[in-house]
């Protein structure tokens, strides 16, 4: 049984702890007059130098509420992390096209040999050597390529892989009535590809566009053969009705594409 001055001591402690623990939750949680209860932490050293257990926001009935700064630091970290992943998966399709476009035209080189400009239109499974070709006898007329499968440059129009418009002509069949190269120029459609092979075997890839019938009579000569503002290719071929007396189509299928890289 304690003694009555060893009882008075315990029971003293035990009242001031139970006053400075009173007082510690008190400072822990108190009102700071606003309505909003601030949450500290013990701001002990951490191993890399920092404050460890240091808080970035406010408790408001036991949860913790973060400081605008805070929240501001948090989606500007997310922000540049998206933008990191965004640029990250640009530079994976770029590299995957290169490769495709390298491809491309290996294949098209086997076919056609090197040290020449070649055409490839996967989606239509054309590959073709291209010639250069000008007017007809007449000096006016643009002239046609000479073989079924031959495409043909204008050599009045931009040099192909170089800034302006550069302009194709195809057959669409032969007097034989056989297929020729542009025979499936029509399937081409918005977004398909489209590669110029330069001599020293370099891809050029380009995206068609759009696609147009034009006859003889209301073709915009000027539109299709003219400069364009970004690096183009245009393609004409023959359409439409066969005129047994003129020997010769009623329309052009005129196709446009622009240069991705």
């Amino acid at each position: 049984m304690l003694r009555r001055p060893v009882l008075y001591v315990v029971v003293g402690a035990a009242l001031l702890l139970l006053v400075v623990a009173g007082g510690s939750a008190y400072w822990l949680s108190r009102d700071e007059g606003d309505g909003t209860r601030v949450a500290h932490t013990s701001q002990a050293t951490g191993p890399d130098g920092g404050v460890a257990g240091a808080s970035d926001g406010i408790s408001e009935g036991g949860v913790v509420m973060f400081t605008e700064e805070y929240r501001l630091a948090v989606v500007q970290a997310l922000q540049i992390q998206q933008l990191e992943q965004e640029r990250a998966r640009a530079r994976e399709a770029y590299a995957a096209a290169r490769a495709e476009g390298d491809r491309i035209a290996d294949a098209a080189i086997k076919s056609w040999g090197r040290n020449q400009l070649l055409l490839a239109m996967p989606s239509i499974g054309v590959t073709a050597a291209v010639s250069a070709i000008s007017y007809e006898g007449d000096g006016r007329t643009p002239a046609t390529p000479n073989t079924p499968w031959g495409v043909g440059w204008y050599t009045f129009t931009d040099f192909p892989g170089t800034p302006g418009n550069a302009v194709f002509s195809g057959h669409v069949d032969w007097y034989t009535g056989a297929p020729a190269v542009f025979g499936r120029l029509r399937a081409l459609g918005s977004g398909d590809p489209i590669y110029m092979v330069l001599a020293d075997g370099t891809p050029v890839a380009y995206t068609v566009q759009r696609s147009e019938w034009v006859t003889p009579y209301n073709a915009d000569v000027a539109e299709i053969f003219g400069v364009t503002e970004r690096e183009a290719l245009t393609f004409i071929t023959c359409g439409g009705a066969w005129d047994p007396v003129a020997h010769d189509y009623s329309h052009r299928l005129i196709v446009r594409a622009y240069r991705q890289w």
